[in-house]
């Protein structure tokens, strides 16, 4: 049978059940959805989802597994007084292994009388949860894959997962100011004031360059000499602010290219490696 559960807080309840419960995403399933996998350069476009394959990620609590060891031992039923401490629900269809996610923000919860369409209209006086024609998330449990479209939003339920696009240390960005001698940068521009975008494209790309060998790190060094990016008289690179910093790190990513037909010069704002 179908079921829909809450998580309220520290617990799971049962919503609906058997009849009661539709199928309110039929037709969704993950091999219809067109997927990426992440990265913390991919940027989903209208349509897409990100996928992570959870069974690699040790450190992400996957509160799925939390539910089926609650569902093999019993589950209480949602009472009308916590209704308005759900934070998201799961939707779990009879015939498959997949689970269905959707965080209930705030604004979510109606509490003011509403009216019901229906062929014979009445006023509603208790509160309601607005169920969105898409969930948030969904999550595979035969391979372990969740497929998701807001990294940010599935943080607070699968938690760890912001480990995804970790932002750089001040020991690691110190390190990148360092990077093979090729930068100059502002005594007054500290590692303090480096903000959280920088931060996060420099644990991505010292990551990278350090697992370059150095005839790799030196065919960027030639790369990056091609750009026109602002050099002192000693041939480094000038950092001063958030914006220089971030176009070295974008010069350390290969996000500047040339168009082979048109010749024109662009800046890859995202890319995922093929």
């Amino acid at each position: 049978m179908n079921f829909l559960y809450s998580r309220n807080n520290a617990k799971f309840h049962v919503v609906l059940s058997g009849q009661n419960c539709p199928d309110f995403y039929a037709g969704l399933l993950p091999t219809t959805l067109n997927t990426i996998s992440y990265t913390p350069t991919a940027i989903a476009q209208n349509g897409d989802w990100f996928k992570v394959d959870l069974n690699t990620l040790t450190d992400v609590t996957n509160p799925i597994l939390e539910l089926e060891k609650k569902v093999n031992t019993s589950l209480p039923t949602i009472s009308a007084a916590q209704y308005k401490d759900i934070k998201y629900l799961i939707f779990k269809r009879q015939n498959d292994d997949f689970y269905y996610i959707q965080k209930v923000l705030p604004s979510a919860k109606i509490y003011r009388k509403t009216l019901s369409f229906s062929n014979q209209p009445e006023v509603l006086d208790n509160p309601i949860v607005v169920l969105t024609d898409s969930p948030d998330a969904i999550f595979d449990k035969n391979t372990g894959h969740l497929y998701f479209k807001s990294l940010s939003a599935m943080n607070s339920i699968f938690k760890g997962l912001n480990t995804l696009y970790r932002a750089a240390t001040t020991a690691e960005v110190t390190q990148f100011f360092q990077l093979g001698g090729l930068l100059a940068v502002d005594p007054s521009y500290t590692e303090d004031k480096v903000g959280i975008p920088n931060r996060k494209n420099i644990a991505k790309a010292l990551d990278t360059y350090n697992s370059y060998s150095p005839q790799v790190q030196n065919s960027l060094h030639s790369y990056i000499q091609t750009l026109g990016l602002p050099m002192d008289a000693n041939g480094k690179y000038t950092i001063t602010d958030e914006e220089s910093l971030k176009n070295f790190v974008y010069a350390i990513q290969e996000r500047f290219y040339t168009t082979q037909a048109s010749t024109e010069k662009r800046l890859a704002q995202a890319y995922v490696s093929v």
